[in-house]
């Protein structure tokens, strides 16, 4: 196998994964009171670990949901994300709350 092969087989797996995160991010955001956005919940100068050069300075990533409290009309934001600074990251990050039990 040639190195331009290794370079393209490992391109292919990337966007397969990149695919298969957008596809379960497109589902989730289907959910009532679910969204995404960048928050200011962390210092842009902290270093986090998921921190990438091109994503040093970058706002925090928020993905999660309201879940209403007591049936009242209080809604709660449940974060799943857990302060990602990249997409992918963000997106991995929810995916592994929601598998451990977070609920939307």
């Amino acid at each position: 196998m040639s190195n331009d092969d290794k370079v393209n087989c490992k391109e292919i797996t990337r966007l397969r994964a990149d695919r298969e995160r957008l596809d379960w991010l497109e589902r989730f955001l289907q959910l009532a009171g679910s969204s995404v956005f960048t928050s200011c919940t962390g210092e842009a100068h902290e270093r986090r670990d998921d921190d990438t050069p091109e994503t040093e300075w970058n706002h925090p990533f928020s993905i999660g949901h309201q879940v209403e409290l007591e049936h009242r009309g209080c809604y709660e934001w449940n974060e799943l994300s857990n302060g990602s600074r990249s997409l992918r990251a963000a997106i991995d990050a929810a995916r592994a709350a929601l598998a451990k039990g977070g609920k939307p």
